[in-house]
C-alpha cells in the first residue's frame, strides 16, 4: 500500500476518530452504559442503521474509514487534489467491519449543467469566486452572483486560482458533463 503522510490531522479534528465510534456506537445501540448519550434514541427507530459513509476530503479521512471499515466518499467538491490517490489508499488499506466487508467508494462532485457550455461557463463564476474568496477567508458575504463575479478586479495569482478552478470543474451542456463525471468515475 501506498504511504500516505497524515500527519498530526488538520486542526480541530483530533477527536474525529472517538466521535466517528460514538456515533458508530449510538447508531448500533451498543454504547457502554454509563456513556453519556447511552440513552438518547433516534425517533422513529429503523430495524437496521444507516449505511456509514464518511465523506473526506483529505488522506485523514481515507485512513479513518479504512481502519474503521467505513464507506469512503472522496469530497472533490471540496479538493479537486488526490482524490484517485486517496480513494487507492483506502482500498488499499480497508479493514472489513460488521458492516461492511469490503471497502465501498464514491466521489462527491458539483457540476454547473446547462443548454450551453457558455451559459454554464458564466453560472460557474460564482463557485469560482466563492472558493477563491473562501481560500483567503473572505467568504461572508455569500456566494456571488456571475456578474459581481466577472466584474471583480482580480490579482495575477488569484486569476491562476480561478484557471485552475475552471480546469478541474465539471461545467457545460448536459452531454460535457456527463462525459466529464463519466471520466471522473472511471480515474
Amino acid at each position: 500500500a501506498e504511504e500516505l503522510s497524515v500527519g498530526p490531522g488538520a486542526p480541530g479534528i483530533g477527536h474525529s476518530p472517538d466521535q466517528l465510534m460514538d456515533l458508530y456506537g449510538w447508531l448500533s445501540n451498543a454504547l457502554p452504559t454509563a456513556h453519556p448519550y447511552q440513552q438518547i434514541r433516534a425517533m422513529p427507530a429503523g430495524e437496521s442503521i444507516p449505511e456509514l459513509w464518511l465523506l473526506g476530503s483529505s488522506a485523514v479521512s481515507a485512513q479513518y474509514a479504512a481502519e474503521l471499515g467505513w464507506r469512503y466518499c472522496f469530497a472533490h467538491f471540496i479538493n479537486q487534489d488526490g482524490g484517485e490517490r486517496f480513494l487507492q489508499f483506502y482500498r488499499d488499506n480497508f479493514e472489513p467491519s460488521p458492516i461492511v466487508p469490503e471497502p465501498e467508494g464514491a466521489v462527491g462532485v458539483s457540476a454547473t449543467v446547462a443548454e450551453t457550455d457558455e451559459e454554464a461557463e458564466h453560472l460557474s463564476w460564482s463557485r469560482w469566486a466563492w472558493r477563491l474568496k473562501s481560500r483567503l477567508g473572505l467568504a461572508q458575504g455569500g456566494i456571488p452572483s456571475p456578474e459581481e463575479a466577472k466584474a471583480y478586479k482580480y490579482s495575477e495569482p488569484e486569476l491562476d486560482f480561478i484557471a485552475y478552478s475552471r480546469h478541474q470543474s465539471g461545467y457545460g451542456s448536459p452531454g460535457h458533463v456527463a462525459d466529464r463525471l463519466t471520466a471522473v468515475a472511471e480515474r
